[in-house]
């Protein structure tokens, strides 16, 4: 009996999905991490009695259940667990910057005893309850998941989960957070075998019309390629321009007059919960993780500090910024949103965006300059942005060799264009490049990773071939084709996280989906 861990998976279609497990491949459900507003603390006590659920919002602080609580200590950390895993334990506590409300309150000795308690907790809890099994719908990438994910692979404890690609209700499953799976390199080269001789036209023939659709508005010029997570942020963003439209529309879904929540869900079970614990993951300073509370005027209070600070910042960005020469050789670097998955851990040690451009700026002749440009939701109202920027890094990027930061209203197709070469974490911005025949230089985890016309950076080798890979890159369309094609495959339709993407396909033939990507049968059956 294999018994599975489900880390934060939202009860549509994922219960399906366990059920189905659980009856054709004997895969037990045996611990469920549950979201606070899909009722998945209801439903799973009722249809899945034996499974124990743990709310999201407890673990996130590092609360279990008393069984794992009276026996945690005895769990001791391994001397070879501390060594092995000292850039993780960095990581874990970066990413803990989401629970840092005002970027004061949350120091370090108090981030490292929660991702330490954390370990502790797992190894406790892996042990008293035989988990052998991880499924997730995200990479991990909160302070209890990532120390979930860190204990497992100690313990060679499989752990499954997905990264998203730019087309809706499409990821890819992995094991390894570092790099995607071996056997898509595989079926990539099997695909470029057997299809390269088909023209273009008969290439697009084969995609499916979402991803054919998505792939002509990035190569096109005059319609907005702008992805549809951007979009929604836009569009949430212009609605909340100022503290009054954010104040306004915070108590209209804050009291539950309307039904669209673009700013504030129910973080508890009831209005009078919310009002004493409005944010239930954020920490207060000389006040310990576990007892942290913020009432709602409490709340409000940072909320308006960081709406200044990112105004603030957002000033002195565009002071530093400028409207750069197109016409002289460069690489367009485009800054991550931070704090987010996709730069921690999906970075790695990249997380910090100064290591990646110093990387260029040290690698790239002197005739070479980089034009970085901020991602503008960094200084958005609604988003967390507060948390991960500080003005001292564009500073530190205006002294190295050739920077120069790009004004916001500067058109991203533009800049790509124009570029030798685009860079980026891991991000659209880079398949954007690659679509538009540009080579691209990334530095971590993307789905598009092993195309063609993409470097990872990873080794000091590959730092050390950026200039060759710019020179001698070629543009081959039917090579990008071939690697939607392998997406396609790779990544049926399936709204996996969320309910993003219900709306493209029905329950059932989602749930058959994402179990023949946790556990395919035959990879060669995809080619």
């Amino acid at each position: 009996m294999v018994n599975a861990l489900y880390n934060t998976c939202w009860i549509d279609p994922w219960l399906n999905v366990a059920f189905h497990l659980e009856k054709e491949r004997n895969i037990r459900l045996t611990y469920w991490i549950g979201y606070y507003n899909d009722n998945s603390e209801f439903i799973i006590p009722i249809k899945s009695p034996a499974t124990i659920y743990h709310s999201r919002w407890d673990v996130w602080k590092g609360i279990f259940s008393p069984e794992i609580e009276d026996i945690y200590t005895e769990y001791q950390l391994p001397l070879d667990f501390i060594a092995s895993y000292g850039l993780e334990e960095l990581i874990a506590i970066k990413a803990m910057d989401r629970m840092d409300p005002d970027r004061y309150s949350f120091a370090f000795t108090e981030r490292q005893r929660l991702f330490r308690n954390l370990c502790r907790k797992w190894f406790a809890c892996i042990d008293k309850y035989n988990i052998n099994l991880v499924i997730a719908d995200r990479i991990p990438h909160r302070s209890y998941d990532y120390a979930l994910y860190v204990v497992c692979d100690y313990l060679k404890i499989e752990y499954k989960c997905f990264t998203h690609t730019y087309y809706k209700a499409r990821n890819i499953c992995i094991n390894n957070i570092d790099k995607l799976d071996d056997v898509l390199r595989v079926h990539y080269n099997s695909l470029i075998t057997k299809f390269n001789h088909l023209s273009i036209k008969e290439l697009k023939g084969l995609l499916d019309s979402d991803i054919l659709d998505s792939y002509l508005t990035i190569k096109g010029v005059n319609k907005d390629a702008t992805p549809y997570y951007m979009l929604r942020q836009n569009s949430t963003h212009q609605k909340n321009s100022n503290i009054l439209k954010l104040g306004y529309n915070f108590f209209k879904e804050f009291l539950n007059l309307t039904d669209k929540k673009e700013i504030h869900l129910r973080r508890n079970k009831g209005f009078f919960l919310d009002i004493i614990d409005i944010h239930p993951y954020s920490k207060r300073r000389h006040i310990s993780i576990e007892d942290s509370k913020y009432n709602v005027l409490q709340y409000g209070i940072i909320a308006y500090k960081s709406i200044k600070y990112k105004k603030k910042l957002l000033k002195y960005y565009q002071n530093l910024s400028e409207y750069v020469n197109l016409t002289v050789p460069y690489v367009y670097f485009g800054l991550h949103y931070q704090p987010e998955a996709t730069s921690n851990p999906g970075a790695n040690i990249f997380v910090d965006q100064y290591l990646a451009i110093e990387q260029l700026a040290n690698s790239l002749p002197d005739s070479m300059h980089i034009y970085v440009k901020e991602h503008k939701t960094q200084f958005s109202n609604i988003y967390e942005g507060h948390k991960a920027r500080f003005q001292q890094l564009y500073d530190d990027l205006l002294k190295l060799k050739n920077v120069k930061l790009v004004n916001l209203n500067m058109s991203s197709f533009d800049l790509i264009d124009n570029a030798e070469a685009v860079s980026t974490l891991t991000g659209t911005l880079a398949w954007e490049g690659v679509i538009r025949g540009k080579p691209a230089i990334i530095f971590g985890l993307s789905y598009f990773e092993i195309c063609y016309g993409v470097i990872k950076i990873d080794t000091e080798e590959k730092v050390n071939s950026i200039c060759e890979f710019i020179e001698t890159f070629r543009y081959d369309e039917r090579k990008v084709l071939l690697y939607q094609l392998l997406i396609q495959k790779h990544a049926p339709l399936a709204y996996t996280y969320l309910d993003i993407g219900k709306d493209k396909i029905d329950e059932d033939t989602c749930v058959n989906n994402i179990v023949s990507q946790l556990f395919p049968e035959d990879h060669a059956k995809i080619i």
